[in-house]
């Protein structure tokens, strides 16, 4: 088990929502309202990996 996964993780409730950071890159994980997940969580039979933009550029 790797310890250093499970303490990075911080976890940020409100009304019917979630939020899981990763205080190790400050990247999000997880966002999850009204039971729906908005983040990719990796499936290995696509691509098992993360990477979400955090503050990607929109308009012009």
């Amino acid at each position: 088990m790797d310890w250093s996964d499970l303490i990075s993780k911080i976890k940020i409730t409100g009304d019917n929502c979630c939020a899981i950071i990763n205080s190790n890159d400050s990247r999000l994980n997880s966002l999850v309202k009204n039971n729906t997940q908005y983040l990719w969580q990796g499936d290995s039979a696509y691509w098992s990996s993360q990477a979400p933009v955090c503050f990607p550029i929109v308009g012009v």
